[in-house]
């Protein structure tokens, strides 16, 4: 039978969510959104009566929770773990959008109660569902690279505030702002690369000084209510491994660049790969252009090849949306476990830590 839906939060993100549903044969049989206009319009594009649309996950659950078998969770950060742990005590499979939760604590709360319900918690970590992405994890896999000793990773942009006064810049209901928003893309990444080693120590810093309206960029958020922002505009951070391995993790909504890029680099004892999208061609458009390069040594002599892969302009995020509904119908594995978000959430825990004290933090996992 095919597996049956309610996607929690009707914003941009959900339609990526929706379209991967149902082109795994998933039935998407209700909706939840606190924007009323936002909701019904939903509705109206993906033909969901309007008899089955909600303000709340409580009030969903009670009137049709015996129909659905899996809710998609895509609300503001701080509503994450309370929506995922009442539907999985309610026994619903969930797939939450990153980051999966406000901190690490968080999450872990949100998987007992997945294992207590014997349901399945998926945290999206959409870029590893890329072709180019699976094709480097494959390379990775068979030993082309020896050990990954090290890897860069980068998300950074010269103006990209998503709004001022609204939820990405609050703490409160956000957790953060730049390394919250974007390392759990890139960070997950290169984790994920060099096979999860054991991490030790975290040593971080961040900046605000950028958080002004003459940041915001073309992201469709302006200034809302007050315009106050109490988040970081750029946090960076190093990670050492147990083992001895380390990785270097950048984000920014706003700093002095020419434009915006996301950059996954790993070396390894026998060779090195780099993976990157940059917007824009000479800061003149917002265009992405992709670029994936296998470095590797020849008798001395650097060798160079570039894999031609179909890039996704989606980022994976319908693809991993499939991936979902293979997951809960027992026919794939998850893209993402749970254990593995969670020790990307005591990371980025230890950097803002680190941040804050301007001390190296040690990671217990």
């Amino acid at each position: 039978m095919a597996k049956r839906i309610c996607i929690v939060g009707c914003g941009g993100i959900s339609g990526y969510h929706r379209n991967g549903f149902v082109a795994a044969g998933a039935g998407i049989t209700a909706l939840v959104d606190t924007d009323i206009n936002r909701l019904y319009n939903a509705a109206h594009r993906w033909g969901v009566d309007r008899a089955y649309c909600y303000s709340s996950v409580t009030e969903m659950l009670a009137a049709v929770g015996k129909d659905i078998d899996a809710v998609s969770v895509i609300t503001p950060n701080c509503f994450h773990a309370p929506i995922a742990i009442e539907c999985l005590q309610a026994g619903k499979h969930v797939y939450v959008e990153k980051p999966p939760a406000m901190n690490a604590e968080e999450f872990q709360r949100m998987i007992d109660a997945a294992k207590a319900n014997n349901v399945l918690l998926v945290p999206v970590m959409n870029n590893r569902a890329r072709s180019d992405m699976q094709d480097l994890k494959r390379r990775a896999l068979r030993g082309d690279f020896g050990l990954i000793e090290s890897a860069e990773v980068a998300w950074r942009r010269p103006h990209g505030i998503p709004g001022l006064g609204g939820a990405f810049t609050s703490q409160e209901i956000s957790g953060g702002g730049a390394g919250i928003d974007l390392a759990p893309h890139i960070l997950d990444l290169a984790l994920w690369f060099m096979g999860h080693p054991k991490p030790w120590t975290v040593l971080a810093f961040k900046s605000n000084s950028m958080m002004t309206p003459d940041f915001i960029g073309n992201y469709g958020l302006e200034v809302q209510g007050n315009g106050e922002s109490d988040v970081e505009s750029s946090l960076k951070f190093l990670v050492t491994f147990e083992d001895g391995r380390g990785l270097i993790c950048q984000t920014s909504w706003a700093e002095g660049i020419k434009r915006e890029y996301f950059q996954v680099a790993i070396q390894g004892s026998r060779g090195g790969a780099n993976i990157s999208r940059v917007w824009g061609k000479d800061g003149i458009d917002s265009t992405a252009h992709d670029s994936y390069q296998i470095f590797s040594n020849d008798n001395g002599s650097q060798v160079v090849a570039q894999p031609v892969i179909d890039v996704d302009p989606k980022m994976g995020r319908e693809l991993a949306a499939m991936n979902f509904v293979q997951a809960i119908s027992g026919q794939a594995e998850p893209l993402t476990k749970p254990e593995e978000a969670l020790m990307l959430m005591k990371i980025i825990d230890a950097a803002y830590t680190s941040a804050k004290s301007n001390m190296a933090v040690n990671i217990d996992v």
